[in-house]
């Protein structure tokens, strides 16, 4: 047989598994998973329709056998991954089902990947007639589908921090409002509810605080519910200030708002420190763009005079 023939069959072999395990996945997981998928937003999970694949795969178990060898590592990484979910999206936003959401996802993000890069692959390489393209594109389909998860991962880090940023940036103003209202004599759920009732904006903070009104609303101990809001924005600053706006709701008396005025200071300080930081970034962030601009006035500037002085 030619050489050249039998270069060809691995990229085909790998082809062959590609769409054979992505045609199980669709037949095992099809129309089983809806109940997890029905409401999510297809903005922010643009895969939804397609999540079954993942959750197939993930029903297989094969992550659990391949990573048998480091499963301490692997459980620690994967609670760890859990721990975020649990912070992004909340307890009340049923965060162990958008867990295995999350998880199903990067699964079908994988699958997608290594079955297109693996379909591609000969494709490429026949139409280059250079069949080491084939063999290129196959070990990217494998990058991509062990890589892909791990980009994931880092990129809800990501969004947790721009979460806690944008929590810091909005709290010291509503501590501000609040102390003013207690100050006024109004008690702490009622000053809260006004802020609520009268703020315009979908903030990340305001959707927390309402939130939590509902957990009041429906029976929670006050104290309790503030508490867990502290948990979920998972910013030291706000947790501060719940922590001594539950000891003094418990001491009882009437330094309730001069007390809280001293964390909303701290918060307010925070928040130029944060807002310093993020404008240094930004102008480091401006500097490659400047450098191409200074590059291309210095080509059209000097590019004549140099053509000019290499025709004398």
């Amino acid at each position: 047989m030619d050489m050249n023939l039998l270069l060809w069959i691995p990229p085909i072999i790998v082809l062959i598994v590609a769409l054979v395990l992505c045609l199980i996945l669709v037949k095992r997981g099809k129309g089983k998973y809806n109940a997890y998928t029905d409401n999510l937003d297809k903005k922010e999970w643009s895969l939804k329709d397609y999540h079954y694949i993942g959750f197939a795969w993930c029903a297989m178990g094969v992550e659990a056998k391949i990573t048998k060898p480091v499963a301490t590592l692997w459980n620690r990484y994967k609670h760890n991954a859990y721990s975020k979910i649990l912070l992004y999206y909340g307890k009340y936003r049923g965060s162990e089902q958008m867990y295995y959401v999350y998880e199903a996802n990067k699964a079908t993000l994988s699958v997608f990947a290594f079955v297109a890069a693996s379909f591609f692959a000969p494709l490429a390489a026949y139409s280059n007639h250079d069949i080491s393209l084939a063999y290129k594109l196959d070990g990217i389909a494998v990058l991509a589908a062990v890589g892909l998860p791990f980009i994931m991962d880092m990129s809800l880090n990501n969004k947790l921090k721009e979460r806690e940023q944008a929590l810091l940036l909005q709290f010291p103003t509503f501590g501000s409002k609040l102390v003013l209202l207690l100050g006024a004599g109004m008690t702490v759920p009622k000053a809260i509810r006004k802020i609520v009732a009268d703020n315009t904006e979908n903030t990340v903070l305001m959707t927390e605080l309402s939130e939590m009104l509902r957990n009041i609303e429906a029976g929670a101990a006050e104290t309790a519910a503030y508490e867990e809001f502290a948990r979920r924005c998972h910013v030291k600053e706000i947790n501060r200030f719940i922590s001594v706006l539950v000891q003094s709701m418990q001491k009882g008396g009437q330094e309730t708002a001069l007390t809280l005025s001293l964390q909303v200071q701290e918060c307010w300080n925070a928040r130029k420190g944060m807002a310093k930081t993020l404008g240094q970034q930004a102008s480091t962030k401006l500097v490659a763009p400047l450098m191409l601009m200074m590059l291309a006035i210095l080509f059209m500037v000097g590019g004549p005079a140099l053509i000019m002085f290499s025709q004398m």
